[in-house]
């Protein structure tokens, strides 16, 4: 991602750029301009040790529509470029912006390491036969073959799971790096590379099928991003009546996705790490369990 300022005549305002592959040297962009501007797309290719782009997006401002011609270019950790509109022309300045390596949360008291780089003692394949995911040297695991389950089963919980997703540049959509924590046994908070795409049911940090994220925190691939879980079970009164349902908060790389959205269905189960697609590696993963 890059952030600057955009400078047209004495106008001058932020703008962003996220940029993702797409295979075969060819690049989306994703531009932003202004303060809360929409976003807009423009294409890009490799060329030798720069990527270049150009693009046309109509911007509407109120009730103007104007046309904008976006021309510029990648080396390094710059991106410059200029563009003209109907009330004249412009320039950008922007820099890569730097992220901070994740480092691994530590489990706080109470919490029990579910892994923690070295066995997958606490874990299961799914079906009961042999389990084909791999432990690497950096103290990850790597996704293969079938899902993966706990060994024990949980009711309320606060989890804590960091995963990277490869770079499958030229895969779309849920073909790209894409996996899964299942809790309650049914309801499933997404991982998948949707870096720079629009919240959906179908996205990063989804429960899958029922409720998009609140925006887009994923990063992009190769970088190590963290869930943060917590699960409350069903409240009952003195009577054992139902007196709350299931609640779920998720937060991804410590942005807030969904708070104490409510859960249909609820089942004491265990953890079930879908396997997915596209190799998707996890590590540092604690659980602490919570009090109904």
């Amino acid at each position: 991602r890059w952030e600057g300022r955009y400078i047209e005549s004495a106008e001058t305002g932020p703008f962003q750029v996220q940029v993702i592959p797409q295979g075969k040297g060819s690049y989306q962009l994703w531009v932003r301009m202004g303060e809360a501007g929409s976003r807009y797309q423009v294409q890009g290719a490799r060329e030798n040790d720069r990527l270049v782009f150009q693009g046309r997006f109509q911007v509407v401002s109120g009730t103007d529509d104007a046309a904008y011609e976006l021309t510029g270019e990648i080396s390094g950790n710059r991106l410059t470029g200029s563009f003209d509109s109907p009330e004249g022309s412009g320039r950008i300045e922007l820099a890569r912006v730097a992220r901070a390596q994740l480092v691994p949360t530590p489990r706080p008291e109470g919490a029990v390491q579910l892994f923690d780089g070295t066995n997958l003692a606490g874990w299961r394949r799914a079906d009961g036969g042999p389990v084909e995911w791999r432990l690497l040297s950096d103290g990850s695991m790597v996704a293969a073959g079938t899902d993966l389950v706990t060994r024990d089963t949980y009711s309320g919980f606060r989890l804590h799971v960091e995963f990277l997703l490869p770079l499958l540049a030229e895969a779309r959509g849920q073909e790209r790096a894409n996996s899964g924590i299942i809790v309650a046994g049914l309801h499933e908070v997404h991982i998948l590379d949707s870096f720079g795409e629009e919240p959906t049911k179908g996205g990063c940090g989804a429960i899958f099928g029922v409720a998009a994220p609140r925006l887009d925190a994923c990063l992009p691939p190769l970088e190590w991003q963290a869930f943060d879980i917590t699960l409350r079970a069903p409240a009952v009164d003195a009577a054992g009546r139902q007196a709350q349902g299931a609640e779920i908060t998720v937060e991804l790389n410590g942005v807030p996705l969904h708070d104490r959205l409510q859960l249909k269905d609820f089942r004491r189960a265990p953890l079930r790490l879908r396997s997915g697609g596209g190799g998707v590696r996890f590590r540092n993963i604690w659980i602490q369990p919570l009090a109904n």
